[in-house]
């Protein structure tokens, strides 16, 4: 069996890549600033991956688009959405930067007069649709649905449409698209949940389906990607992949590994539960030495990977020890694959530590992982940053946390998942 420090990395050169960006104009980027868990988090993400141009300028800005909701409506209950979809008025924003309300204000196509009465949904309509709690109704949900859904359909699309094209040197790039305002996976058919308010993610690999017969979706969050397996669970098209955090009483509470699928999805379904103190050794164990050999053996065509950084030792959660360039190295032993790849975002609560994440993992795409990253360019210097004015990418070093997943339990993990495909 192999051991936790001989988990082997795809050392090969990343193929010629195309990648693009969806997302990422003012305007989508300003709604995504204002949902009420991740206040602001978009604009920083924007501020700082667009300071540093040698990267952003490898990317293809895609065309900002807003889903219809007849595109909501191939995954979601019709009646949830006219539900989200009804403008409201709420008093929630003097906690968002005052740069995202004047974006807000020069671009969105809401008047006073065309808000509804906030009031118009009984306190038992809103927790039947999740809209209370964890989801609270906020002024501009309808537009931000809309956007978040569309940049991921966008995404999608960027794949439909560009895999397979050849390059000036008739080679065939690796096509990878972004959306760091997406990911979205705890959203149900007619329930919104977790700060997830629809599905965007769903909806992107149902977009994929049109033209790859077997679509992988590998979750990296901290939380089980409940959402996205409960829509693809009898389905033999779609593998899902999930690691978790996994505890009585820890969110949302599902994910364990004897959920396999169900019906003709059984064995579809793959759940990877681990515990506290996830360090990057063990990531990295996890995905060389058991996500990647899964991918191989079910022969998918395309990827959808959802890059929530709660499991970041500088988030909030505080759960899960991981470092940007650990989980940078777990995202780029995927892409090394080869396959046309969609990648999302997801959960993460610390703003600047999540500004440096994707801004890392747009590196890390676009086949720059070692790009020098040092003092934040002045451009993208980010708010309550460091005290003393020394602006570093790299600020925070590994918390002291014992990594709960030891060798035993990860081989033993290894050996459960691979016996199911090598059977």
């Amino acid at each position: 069996m192999t051991s936790i420090q001989s988990a082997t990395k795809q050392s090969q050169l990343p193929k010629l890549r195309k990648v693009a960006i969806a997302g990422f104009h003012d305007f989508e980027v300003a709604l995504s600033s204002l949902v009420p868990s991740n206040i602001d988090r978009s604009f920083e993400v924007h501020k700082l991956l667009k300071s540093y141009n040698e990267i952003f300028s490898k990317l293809e800005l895609l065309s900002m688009y807003f889903a219809t909701k007849d595109e909501l409506c191939k995954f979601h209950d019709r009646s949830f959405i006219e539900t989200l979809m009804r403008n409201r008025k709420c008093e929630d924003l003097t906690v968002v930067r005052s740069e995202v309300l004047e974006i807000i204000d020069k671009h969105s196509t809401m008047n006073q007069n065309q808000y509804e009465d906030e009031e118009d949904l009984s306190n038992r309509d809103l927790e039947t649709y999740g809209l209370k709690y964890d989801c609270p109704i906020f002024t501009h949900l309808p537009q931000y649905i809309k956007s978040v859904a569309g940049s991921s359909l966008t995404a999608a699309r960027f794949i439909l449409k560009t895999q397979g094209e050849t390059s000036e040197t008739e080679e065939t790039p690796q096509c990878i698209s972004i959306n760091w305002n997406g990911g979205r996976h705890h959203s149900k058919k007619s329930h919104a949940s977790g700060f997830c308010y629809v599905n965007d993610i769903t909806l992107a690999i149902l977009e994929l389906r049109r033209k790859f017969d077997k679509v992988a979706y590998i979750d990296l969050d901290l939380h089980h990607g409940d959402g996205v397996e409960n829509a693809f669970k009898f389905s033999d098209k779609v593998l899902t992949i999930s690691m978790h955090r996994k505890e009585m009483g820890f969110f949302p509470g599902t994910g364990g590994l004897d959920d396999q699928g169900v019906g003709k999805g059984k064995g579809w379904t793959v759940n990877l539960p681990l515990m506290h103190g996830l360090s990057d050794k063990s990531l990295l164990f996890v995905i060389t030495e058991i996500v990647v050999p899964v991918l191989k053996e079910s022969g998918v065509e395309c990827l959808v990977i959802q890059c929530g950084g709660d499991g970041l030792g500088s988030d909030d959660y505080k759960e899960w020890n991981l470092s940007i360039k650990g989980f940078g190295e777990a995202v780029d032993q995927l892409l090394l694959l080869g396959l046309p790849t969609v990648l999302l975002g997801g959960g993460g609560y610390n703003n600047s530590q999540m500004a440096r994440l994707y801004t890392y993992l747009t590196a890390v795409a676009i086949g720059k992982k070692d790009y020098q990253f040092d003092i934040l360019p002045e451009a993208g210097t980010l708010d309550a940053d460091d005290t003393d004015g020394q602006y570093e990418f790299w600020n925070v070093q590994g918390l002291k946390m014992i990594d709960d997943n030891d060798e035993t339990y990860l081989r033993n993990l290894k050996t459960c998942i691979l016996s199911r495909f090598n059977s």
